[in-house]
């Protein structure tokens, strides 16, 4: 079974919804690097045992709810050093776990708390 994937440092520029459906038992995933610039929604559907997701250095412009719908184990994600202007407010419901969100080197202008 695989349990680690790195896919850094390639030229993929999008996540499609249920990309990663016959991956379930990861629990390290490094997408950082590339030139994504979106990610589908449940993009990570049925990933229930990963714990670890690494968007860094990317293109990404927004994050939408339903982006990590189906990888409620996450505890880390870390999306710095991308073009992120808006992420929508519920995009992080129901990750009950995170204990770490990484954000720095982003375009973000406006938080919004409702």
């Amino acid at each position: 079974l695989l349990f680690s994937l790195d896919i850094h440092s390639n030229y993929i520029r999008l996540i499609k919804k249920h990309q990663f459906i016959y991956l379930a038992n990861l629990n390290n995933l490094d997408l950082s690097y590339n030139q994504i610039e979106f990610v589908e929604n449940e993009a990570f559907y049925k990933m229930r045992l990963l714990e670890s997701l690494n968007l860094k250095n990317n293109e990404l412009k927004s994050i939408k709810n339903g982006t990590f719908f189906g990888a409620e184990r996450l505890n880390k994600i870390d999306l710095s050093n991308n073009l992120i202007e808006s992420i929508e407010n519920k995009t992080f419901f129901r990750l009950n776990r995170l204990t770490e969100l990484k954000l720095d080197s982003n375009k973000i202008k406006q938080l919004d708390s409702e």
